[in-house]
């Protein structure tokens, strides 16, 4: 069984405040990143590049769409292990991630 992962690194106030909603809210982690996408060619000299950007672009529209959603949110480090078909292994990604919390009306019942 293949052990991949979402991990979260995030320390200081927002690690303690993540702790806190993880015991009283709703929450769920979500990224707007993606690893490529059809419009930008692999082999383009300014991929990487033009990959950041997109990725930022949908960050910051994921960031309104969450608060226009009347939803709060604490910008962590989300990673996973993903298999890089050129060297045949894995390898740590990380992404800009937003961890959601519920309103208050939908927190967990005690």
């Amino acid at each position: 069984m293949e052990n991949n992962y979402y991990q979260v690194k995030e320390s200081g106030a927002n690690i303690t405040r993540l702790l806190q909603h993880l015991d009283t809210d709703n929450i769920c982690f979500i990224s707007a990143c993606r690893g490529s996408y059809p419009d930008i060619p692999e082999d383009d000299p300014q991929y990487t590049q033009k990959l950041a950007a997109r990725n930022n672009t949908n960050t910051k529209a994921l960031s309104r769409d969450i608060h226009n959603a009347g939803y709060s949110y604490i910008k962590v480090t989300g990673g996973y292990m993903e298999d890089n078909p050129v060297t045949n292994s894995k390898i740590q990604v990380e992404e800009k991630t937003f961890c959601v919390i519920s309103n208050k009306t939908d927190s967990k019942s005690t």
